[in-house]
């Protein structure tokens, strides 16, 4: 019996939404045990799933996604090097570079070391907690980044800086803004709760959402500017006599 399938934008995305689908459905499971039922680990299923704890499935499904967009960031880079020089595929490395940070960063927080070298440097804020500093410290980076890219940006056709500009734009909605609607939450509330649960699902969701949204634009390129085509993929199964 042979087995063929193909191995393309739209199938990888299906693919990522599916383990996405799974991982949500067990972080709502969680989020039932945790603050409907009372149970801080029901057998280790509520810290495996749980959208706001490290060094678990969420977690590592996040940062291997992003290292996904890395590599092929770092294809892309390869490409561009051969055909155009080194010139056109030093902002695609660059950006290789940072997707592999941000896949580190999603493993082991690294951000969290900003917030806490901020309220270093600056004391407390009355409108912001500690553990969301971190973003005072990537804004300004982001934003420079955004600046130097520019002349990147122009040299993009109108359908890839659009996809691109989608998936941003879905990532930083729960990476900064729903982040920061829960840490308001937090602000005015003693402990979290089931709400407070549901704010930072809608915030992983984005985010994994959005890099998603950067991988399917990311094979998408590959296609339409390499000789990279859809992957057929066989698997034959032979039968004993």
């Amino acid at each position: 019996m042979k087995l063929s399938f193909q191995l393309g934008p739209d199938s990888i995305t299906r693919i990522l939404l599916m383990i996405i689908f799974f991982l949500l459905a067990g972080n709502l499971i969680s989020i039932y045990l945790k603050w409907v039922l009372g149970f801080e680990s029901a057998m280790g299923v509520v810290p495996l799933f749980d959208f706001d704890t490290e060094f678990n499935l969420p977690s590592l499904y996040s940062s291997l996604a992003i290292l996904l967009s890395a590599g092929l960031l770092w294809i892309i880079a390869k490409n561009e090097e051969t055909k155009n020089g080194k010139g056109e595929a030093f902002y695609w490395k660059v950006l290789t570079y940072i997707f592999i940070f941000l896949s580190v960063d999603e493993l082991v927080s690294i951000h969290n070391q900003f917030g806490r070298l901020i309220g270093f440097l600056f004391g407390s804020f009355t409108y912001i907690n500690e553990s969301r500093l971190w973003i005072l410290a990537y804004m300004p980076i982001l934003v420079l980044f955004l600046i130097y890219f520019i002349g990147f940006y122009k040299r993009l056709d109108k359908s890839t800086i659009q996809s691109f500009i989608i998936a941003g734009s879905v990532f930083a909605a729960g990476a900064i803004i729903v982040e920061l609607v829960g840490d308001q939450y937090m602000m005015y509330h003693d402990k979290a709760d089931i709400n407070y649960g549901l704010i930072y699902t809608l915030e992983e969701l984005l985010e994994m959402i959005g890099i998603v949204l950067f991988i399917r634009a990311l094979v998408y390129y590959l296609i339409k500017y390499t000789l990279i085509q859809i992957i057929n993929i066989q698997i034959n199964f032979n039968q004993s006599q």
